[in-house]
């Protein structure tokens, strides 16, 4: 089947799959401490996290920062784990907002 009759258009179509990789991610702070509880730490830390996935190639869908978690429902390539996406997001926004703290 020609890859180009499919009515919608929204999956991702490489060499020898097509498909959606859409993953609900969920992550917490270090001993569940409530350090995104400042309306300008969460401001923070949705930006990091925002440029952080443009940096490696990754769709934001939705991204909630609640005082003690993280959830981000993203849009990885096929070649992409899960894992390797939450340890890019974590890694990527930590690194930027501890920086911005100094």
């Amino acid at each position: 089947m020609d890859s180009g009759t499919y009515k919608d258009k929204s999956f991702a179509h490489n060499a020898h799959s097509v498909g959606v990789s859409e993953y609900h991610l969920q992550w917490c702070t270090k001993y569940r401490y409530e350090t995104l509880s400042k309306e300008s730490h969460y401001k923070d830390c949705e930006s990091a996290i925002r440029s952080a996935a443009v940096r490696h190639g990754i769709v934001v869908k939705e991204l909630s920062v609640m005082p003690d978690h993280v959830h981000v429902v993203v849009l990885l390539s096929q070649d992409m784990s899960p894992a390797k996406a939450v340890g890019l997001l974590k890694g990527g926004s930590s690194y930027v907002i501890f920086k911005a703290a100094l």
